[in-house]
Parts: C-alpha cells; structure tokens; sequence
C-alpha cells in the first residue's frame, strides 16, 4: 500500500455522496484531503467496489489518490511530474484502470518507453497517463503536438481518447482524419486523439 507523504491539511475541501432514499437525499460523508493551503481535487471516480479515485492539483504535479469508499483510508497514491504539470480529467475503465490527462509545461513529466509521443513538441504540451488499479503506473505519453491545452478523457477496453484545444498547427493529423488543417484564420482550435490501451498512438 503506498502512503500519502503529505498529511498537514490546511485546506478544506469537501468531497460528498449523496444517497436517495425514503426521506430524500442524505449525506453519506463529507471528506477532506488537501495540503500546503493550494490544494484541490480536479475529478472524481468510482470503480466497481465503490473506491474513490481523486484527482488531486497541489501544484506540485499531478497527483491521484485511492480511497475507501467512504474515504476513511487512503489505499494508494500516485505522484507523476513537477510543479508547472496538471491532471484536469480522469477516466476509468471497464478493467478498472485509471486515465489521466492534462497539461505538461514542467519539463519534468516523463514519458514511458514505447509511447506514442516521448518528447513535448514545444511550449505547453498536454499529456496522457494510464494508470492501474493499484495507481502504479502503466504509460505516460505527450499528446502529438505543441500548445495544447487538454480538457477531457475518455477510456474502452481497448482505447483511450484524449481531446481539447490547441492552438497551433503542430498535431500530426492522420490520413482518415476529418479535418486536417486548422479552419482559415483561427487562433484556436479542438483536437481529439486515440491512443492504444498501451500508450501507442492508433
């Protein structure tokens, strides 16, 4: 089990379930878990057994942490790249595997061998991860171009989609993409990329 290095709270964030029952809603708990007075949780997750998966932002790097489903006990934690570096979105699968995306201007946030991008492209980057149940870390790729902003993730058992804006022309865009230059003029732009369920590009 790995352990949370951080346990001064010093700033208070709620995390709450609700239920609906006979009476209407009732709160089931209100948990807390932030440090260094910055903290914040940017998403949230259930898996099949009622685990929470957090997305926690304490501006140090991109942090996800496993809880009861009642959030008394932190069962794992997972720590991936440097201040500068953020996790915005967060997917699971039907397998029960974690996927992060966000954006990567630390210049730290290291990539796995084998994946589709291992070097950023220049300027703000964004970045995918995939992580397992336990939050060890199975890929980390670069999104395909510079100056992209991620804002959402999507997973099925054999993919994982990353998408958001970009502004720039940098995206290596595939043959059978819908479109495959920026509109005439525009400043900002979406993508969407697929990536294989092992960190290569598809």
């Amino acid at each position: 089990m790995h352990r949370l290095t951080r346990v001064r709270i010093t700033s208070l964030l709620a995390v709450l379930l609700l239920t609906v029952g006979a009476w209407g809603q009732q709160l089931l708990f209100s948990g807390l878990l932030t440090a260094n007075a910055k903290g914040q949780f940017n998403a949230v997750r259930t898996d099949a057994a009622g685990d929470l998966y957090l997305l926690l932002d304490e501006k140090d790097g991109v942090r996800v942490v496993k809880t009861t489903p009642g959030a008394a006990s932190v069962l794992a934690t997972a720590h991936m790249g440097a201040a500068g570096d953020s996790g915005v979105a967060m997917a699971l699968d039907a397998a029960g595997d974690v996927y992060v995306a966000g954006t990567a201007a630390s210049g730290q946030m290291a990539a796995t061998g084998g994946a589709a991008f291992a070097t950023a492209a220049g300027g703000n980057n964004s970045f995918v991860a995939k992580l397992d149940a336990n939050l060890n870390v199975v890929f980390v790729s670069y999104c395909g171009g510079g100056g992209m902003q991620a804002t959402a993730v999507a997973a099925t058992a054999d993919a994982v989609f990353a998408t958001g804006n970009i502004y720039g022309a940098t995206l290596p865009v595939t043959a059978s993409a819908i479109l495959q230059q920026p509109a005439a003029g525009t400043v900002q732009n979406g993508f969407v990329e697929r990536f294989s369920a092992d960190g290569r590009r598809t």
